[in-house]
């Protein structure tokens, strides 16, 4: 994954900020994730223009 993301970064002149925190959220409810049988994630990176 991080491959992919490096690459859409530098695709589009940004590139990682080291100086702040990667954060994460789990989106599924519960009763969603019983019904689907896994839960989804969304990541948040921080960037900056190169």
């Amino acid at each position: 994954m991080d491959t992919e993301i490096d690459k859409f970064l530098h695709e589009n002149g940004l590139k990682r900020d080291t100086s702040r925190l990667e954060l994460g959220n789990i989106i599924t409810s519960p009763l969603a994730k019983k019904i689907i049988g896994y839960e989804q994630m969304d990541y948040y990176i921080p960037v900056k223009a190169r």
